[in-house]
């Protein structure tokens, strides 16, 4: 087999040794780099509430018989003690599935006590681990899709990409469901092309797993449904004589999906806790809420997803998934039906959020899908450029003597390892607000507004950067040391009650929502991220006016965070360069 022929032609019977052994050396690498970097990782503001949830259903499924164990609506049952509170929104836990807030609890009651790690970290340390597990999967079925040297590609892009690291830890909901969603393709798309029921079979369950994340898993299984006439076309016609299907492999492929619902069902006892008779009305009210939060007011088509695959993709990456859309002139019918399945796996969540009335915010977390489909188009680009390269490079570098094996091979691996490993070093760890040089790194999408919205109020205005509140916790520590014994600390972001969360240990500094009131009464220090209207560009260049800046923590030339110190009797000129959003 060559390194740019898919897997499927050859119908392997299993997983090959290079595929096993590449999966578990980029799953090694990435435990390794968890390892050193989980402290850094503070709690985003979705997660308390979600973590919250993870931690009370694991104390029902300790104590089946507690009455209301699972009553979010009502108080905490005995015994029920967790780190988290219910923030930003008391009844979260109720409409998001709990998966994979369940097994970070369940990380922290086991490997974080065996290793005193601390709540946050505990918890982070699961769902670090689950993002783990999902890359090692998805290299090993990218490798059977796509070819062994493609799919190795594939996964090393996905393990490198800026979005997907700084989701691993602090992500319960996105970015897991983003990866079983990846499964669930690869894993059909493998039963299709080598008629194998059994991986349909498997991609029912990494369905119900997606589903089980977030609502967002239901378009896995629109993604195979749209891509299965064309794979049929491909792959089961000859010319004009249709092929029937196998009784076995259609009995697969028409029921996989309902075994998937059966299993998000059964992964989320918060529906069934109370009995039949309660779960039809609670599974209506999260129908009721998926449908009442998927939708948004702006009547216009959006390119703002588009904008973030141009701008916040590695170079190297985009331009070689570029390649990888490109099948070849002479294309077998297996490369075509598999470039047609990743290429609707890559549009439809790009397609879906920039319709009309689609809702969307916080960069590209909402449809964060998209990544491990961009990823597996890059290892085909990959592939198929060093095959096309490789004899014209070779030719005039033995005209100079120089052996392919010393050079040419050796120089462009480096190359590409540089590249790719380059923004996540760059933007570590802050690497979600990473932006290429297309638009001038964060610094230009910072000073050029790049995800403005014409509405003022919009959430999705100021979120070039760490929308999602990752940095508090370094940040707070920093400024906590600043801070004079039994004073006020300040916080001008998005949520300012997740300091108190995500301490280390025991303090008495008070945290303070930096307002008018506050700044007249002198908080002496002040953390401040960007973010919207409750720390807009607009009160950050405020408050650089009248305090002077004791530590700025930027990525890219743009701002990640800073620590300001006691307010000045005089104003002086804002450190800050201007932006758009100011008036």
């Amino acid at each position: 087999m060559t390194g740019a022929e898919p897997a499927a032609a050859t119908a392997p019977r299993g997983f090959s040794r290079a595929a096993r052994r590449a999966a578990a050396a980029i799953a090694l690498a990435a435990t390794l780099f968890s390892v050193a970097s989980l402290r850094r990782y503070g709690v985003t503001i979705d997660e308390p509430a979600l973590l919250y949830a993870g931690d009370r259903t694991l104390h029902a499924l300790r104590h089946p018989g507690q009455p209301g164990a699972l009553d979010f609506e009502a108080a905490d049952p005995p015994g029920f003690r967790s780190h988290f509170p219910r923030l930003p929104d008391p009844l979260d836990p109720q409409h998001y599935p709990v998966l994979p807030a369940l097994v970070a609890a369940a990380t922290d009651a086991t490997l974080g006590r065996a290793f005193a790690l601390s709540p946050v970290d505990g918890h982070h340390a699961g769902l670090a681990l689950l993002s783990i597990a999902l890359l090692f999967l998805y290299t090993l079925y990218a490798c059977r899709l796509l070819g062994d040297a493609a799919g190795v590609a594939a996964a090393i892009a996905l393990a490198c990409f800026p979005t997907a690291v700084g989701h691993a830890f602090n992500d319960p909901k996105d970015w897991p469901c983003a990866g079983f969603y990846a499964l669930t393709v690869l894993a059909a798309g493998v039963g299709l092309l080598e008629k194998r029921p059994r991986h349909l079979w498997l991609a029912g369950v990494f369905f119900g797993l997606a589903l089980s994340c977030k609502q967002n898993g239901v378009f896995a299984a629109v993604t195979v449904l749209l891509a299965t006439p064309f794979i049929y076309r491909l792959v089961y016609q000859d010319g004009s004589r249709g092929r029937s299907i196998d009784r076995r492999l259609a009995t697969a492929l028409l029921l996989s999906p309902g075994l998937g619902c059966a299993i998000f069902a059964l992964a989320w006892p918060w529906l069934w806790w109370a009995g039949p008779s309660v779960a039809l009305a609670r599974f209506g009210d999260f129908l009721g809420f998926a449908r009442q939060f998927s939708s948004d007011a702006h009547a216009g088509f959006s390119p703002h997803p588009f904008r973030c695959l141009v701008f916040m993709t590695p170079p190297l990456v985009l331009v070689a998934a570029a390649a990888g859309c490109w099948p070849g002139r002479r294309p077998t019918r297996e490369r075509l039906a598999i470039g047609t399945l990743l290429t609707i796996w890559l549009l439809l969540p790009l397609v879906r959020v920039a319709l009309p009335h689609a809702n969307f915010y916080d960069a590209n977390r909402h449809f964060i899908e998209y990544i491990p489909a961009l990823c597996a188009l890059a290892g085909l680009g990959f592939v198929e450029a060093w095959r096309r390269a490789s004899p014209l490079l070779t030719e005039r570098l033995e005209r100079l003597g120089i052996s392919r094996a010393r050079a040419l091979g050796g120089a462009v691996l480096a190359v590409a390892a540089v590249a790719l490993v380059w923004p996540v070093a760059q933007y570590h760890p802050f690497e979600t607000a990473y932006f290429n040089l297309l638009t001038g790194g964060l610094g230009g999408a910072q000073r050029a507004g790049l995800f403005r919205a014409s509405s003022p109020t919009a959430f999705v205005n100021g979120t070039e950067g760490d929308y999602w509140l990752s940095s508090l916790r370094e940040g707070a520590r920093a400024a906590q040391a600043l801070t004079p014994p039994g004073r006020p600390l300040g916080i001008c972001a998005w949520l300012p009650a997740l300091v108190a969360i995500d301490n280390d240990g025991p303090t008495n500094e008070v945290t303070a929502e930096v307002t008018a009131e506050v700044e007249r009464a002198e908080v002496p220090v002040v953390y401040a991220a960007p973010r919207g209207q409750r720390c807009s560009w607009k009160r950050l260049r405020e408050l650089e006016r009248w305090r002077p800046v004791l530590e700025r923590i930027t990525r890219g030339g743009g701002l990640i965070y800073e620590i300001l110190g006691p307010r000045a009797a005089l104003p002086h000129a804002p450190v800050s360069p201007p932006t758009v959003y100011d008036p």
